[in-house]
């Protein structure tokens, strides 16, 4: 942790322009790819975080310097829910795994953390263009595009 006495954070910037920056600080705002909305930056560190096991609301919080309990309340003043998100994240995950990786459906299963690979249930739920692979000794889904809107996502940790 950084920390600063109060007088240098009240101290005048020589040579600062207030113009310079209001249209910075416009520009910034309205920098594409920067998620304007708190549920979409978390959305964005959720990704990460269903890989490395950092998908639980005290981790998250954490990651925005924030409690648990404005941390959920940021999301649902925007109508999300920390649940929801978690599930949209290993949705996508999911979908990326299964279309760009040769994993087995139950290394994508365990790399999600799930308890066990009828959690997951990718192969049936997917439908037919998530077909095993033709002669894969473990579950592998052929490439092409995976509908998996249909796949259970749930939490296996307690």
């Amino acid at each position: 942790m950084l920390v600063f006495e109060r007088r240098w954070l009240e101290a005048r910037i020589v040579g600062a322009d207030p113009v310079l920056l209001s249209v910075l600080d416009s520009m910034a705002a309205a920098a594409p790819g920067l998620p304007a909305r708190f549920s979409d930056q978390v959305r964005r560190v959720l990704r990460s975080g269903v890989l490395s096991g950092r998908d639980d609301a005290a981790s998250m919080a954490d990651l925005f310097s924030m409690s648990e309990r404005t941390f959920r309340r940021r999301l649902a003043d925007e109508g999300a829910t920390f649940h929801a998100l978690v599930a949209e994240s290993r949705l996508v995950v999911a979908r990326q795994l299964l279309e760009s990786t040769r994993l087995s459906v139950g290394e994508i299963a365990a790399s999600l953390h799930y308890s066990d690979i009828t959690r997951f249930r990718a192969p049936s739920a997917a439908g037919p263009a998530c077909r095993p692979a033709r002669g894969a000794r473990t579950p592998r889904l052929s490439p092409g595009h995976c509908n998996l809107t249909t796949v259970p996502v749930m939490s296996v940790r307690g």
